[in-house]
């Protein structure tokens, strides 16, 4: 039979000798990849150089960010000194610098406090100061201290101001302390609460306007009431503004009484110190920027020594010039344990790290 082309009969396996050389070549290239692995484990378990220590190569280690060049000084036993005044507050990350927005509208409602809220944040501010009490006599809250008459509140008045308490912004109670004429013109007010003139008669100021008398008991008890039922809110600070007697008007027949005038506005700030001890809260309170300025004492009879040994902070409305020489007046008094703060229409460029914003 012819053969078909291209194919053998045979159909079993290759030559033995074939067999026996590929057997032996994959046998060498088994062994070559064994010598590898030992040769890398071998390597991996040899022990690294240590990192020379700050006693081996004379330098620490390095933080990031910290200058390679800085060397280290050897550790010397800190110098005796006498202990000195505490600083004044600086602003830190867990105490920022007050930046406060004085809000006029009042009484508060939901509205008003999204309102304000809005105003804080398009003007950078990290502080709200809600107006209390105004110097018309007019309360903006619910207190239990205030007197028949002299609130004016609405159904969202104090759940509003409980939502700003709440917040996480910082915020300020103005409370409009000794011009009040709707408490002191009461018939009942005369002994109690009102500032009298010579002629044992409501005293009229050049504005034909009445006060409360610093020097009665149940005026300053009053006033320290209207404090408390803030702090409860949860303010955080409580702003004393008008403390002082009348600065218009026929002055000499004011019936001061005995006590030098400086001295009843100092104790009267003493007493809502004490008032507010257990609550926690800044007391502060708005002075004349002329005693600063000029020293000496107001003719409403304050003055900064009356003022600075009761309260945290003092505030005045001033010219962003007069800055610096107000601040420095304060803390020649206080040694600077008490912050000045700027009452501001105008914000310079820069704007300074404390201050409240007075919208016009």
């Amino acid at each position: 039979m012819a053969k078909i082309r291209g194919y053998s009969s045979y159909r079993g396996r290759g030559p033995l000798w074939k067999i026996l050389a590929a057997t032996a070549l994959a046998a060498v290239i088994l062994a070559s990849f064994g010598v590898l692995v030992v040769q890398r484990s071998m390597e991996a378990e040899m022990p690294r150089p240590p990192v020379p220590s700050a006693d081996e190569s004379g330098q620490e280690a390095r933080e990031p960010g910290q200058d390679p060049s800085a060397e280290t000084q050897p550790e010397t036993p800190p110098e005796e000194t006498v202990p000195e005044t505490p600083p004044p507050e600086e602003e830190t990350p867990s105490s920022p610098a007050l930046r406060a927005y004085a809000v006029q509208a009042a009484p508060w409602n939901k509205a008003v406090y999204w309102d304000v809220a809005g105003i804080a944040q398009r003007e950078g501010c990290n502080a709200v100061s809600a107006l209390l009490k105004d110097e018309e006599g007019w309360i903006y809250f619910t207190s239990g201290a205030a007197l028949s008459g002299s609130t004016r509140v609405n159904g969202e008045t104090n759940e509003a101001l409980a939502q700003l308490t709440a917040s996480s912004t910082y915020s300020i109670a103005r409370i409009a302390c000794f011009h009040d004429p709707i408490v002191a013109s009461k018939e009942s007010s005369l002994e109690r609460y009102a500032l009298k003139n010579t002629g044992t008669y409501l005293f009229y100021d050049g504005n034909s306007s009445n006060w409360l008398d610093p020097a009665k008991e149940m005026t300053r008890a009053y006033l320290c009431g209207l404090a408390q039922d803030a702090a409860e809110l949860g303010f955080d600070e409580i702003l004393l503004t008008a403390v002082s007697y009348p600065r218009v008007g026929k002055l000499d027949k004011i019936a001061y009484g005995d006590t030098p005038i400086d001295q009843n506005l100092s104790a009267f700030l003493g007493e809502v110190r004490a008032a507010l001890q257990t609550y926690g809260v800044k007391l502060s309170v708005e002075v004349p920027k002329e005693i600063l300025l000029d020293g000496g004492q107001d003719v409403g009879g304050m003055t900064l020594e009356a003022a600075a040994p009761h309260v945290d902070r003092i505030y005045a409305a001033v010219e962003p010039g007069e800055i610096q020489r107000c601040a420095d007046a304060v803390n020649a008094v206080q040694g600077g344990v008490v912050r000045f703060v700027p009452e501001l229409r105008t914000l310079p460029d820069p704007a300074p790290a404390w201050y409240m914003r007075i919208p016009f």
